[in-house]
């Protein structure tokens, strides 16, 4: 009995020891989570914080601008060549029908008259003038112009006027006109120019331009040395060969026939060369200006 007794009261203080043992453990563990806790709590704290970037907001999508339009190159303009009409004055045959001097004109004329010839060497007008045409076309066209001769040969039926005509259709910039006097005054000599009138109905609108053409051929022909006749430029009202142009127009009398010494240096190449030159580069010097 006593044993049961002694049983029980050790049991009776074992078991308040035991719970107490055990509460112990759960405080202790209780503890030892909450010590865990604050650490990982403190340590999240220390830790640096790195700043949360805020979303970039997108830029807007920019338009492209239309793209411009693009201009063709304009082609450089390309200046054409003036055009000059060349008329070797008369032809073998002189042709005596009538024709009007001038559009509406009550006055009329031979449509070609005869050729002068050369008192000593007996050369014709005709030729003359188509071989200084020939050699003043070369010229021309070394110089960069485009040149036309109203005629190219001796047997030919051309009216004053329809030369003129040959000139417009050609649509000519300027139309030299070569002749050599024979009919005047036999004592002078070397070169002249005959210009329309500015008192002419006909002429009226081309004299001026006709006038500054003369001059500068005349002027280029002085400064050479050439040969000029002391009047140098006339002007004409009653003479067909301007009186159709429409565009500036000079006759050259490239010197007398009827005189001796100018009758002997026409008959020559190099007297000829000498006076394509000065009239080449007179006409270079008006159109340039």
């Amino acid at each position: 009995m006593r044993k049961l007794i002694g049983s029980i009261i050790i049991i009776a203080l074992i078991i308040p020891i035991v719970i107490v043992v055990m509460r112990g453990q759960e405080i202790s563990g209780s503890l030892d989570r909450l010590t865990t806790t604050s650490n990982q709590a403190q340590q999240q704290e220390d830790r640096p914080t790195t700043p949360v970037e805020k979303p970039k907001q997108e830029e807007p999508v920019k338009k492209e601008p239309k793209p411009e339009k693009v201009e063709k190159p304009s082609k450089p303009e390309v200046s054409k060549p003036k055009v000059i009409v060349i008329d070797p004055g008369h032809q073998r045959y002189a042709d005596f029908r009538l024709e009007k001097v001038g559009k509406g004109s009550d006055e009329w004329k031979p449509m070609m008259q005869g050729s002068t010839y050369g008192i000593v060497t007996g050369q014709a007008e005709h030729q003359l003038t188509l071989d200084v045409a020939n050699k003043l076309k070369k010229q021309l066209i070394q110089k960069g112009y485009k040149v036309k001769l109203t005629r190219t040969e001796n047997v030919i039926a051309m009216s004053t006027k329809q030369r003129a005509d040959f000139a417009h259709k050609n649509k000519a910039d300027l139309y030299i006109q070569l002749h050599a006097d024979g009919r005047s005054n036999a004592q002078a000599n070397g070169m002249y120019i005959v210009v329309p009138s500015k008192d002419n109905l006909f002429t009226k609108k081309i004299h001026k331009e006709s006038r500054e053409l003369a001059n500068t051929v005349i002027n280029t022909a002085k400064d050479s040395k050439q040969d000029v006749y002391k009047k140098g430029i006339v002007t004409s009202a009653n003479l067909p060969a301007l009186n159709w142009s429409k565009m500036p127009t000079v006759l050259i009398e490239l010197g007398y026939l009827n005189n001796p010494k100018d009758d002997r240096r026409l008959a020559t190449t190099k007297y000829q060369n000498q006076l394509v030159e000065n009239i080449s580069t007179g006409i270079e010097n008006y159109i340039k200006k």
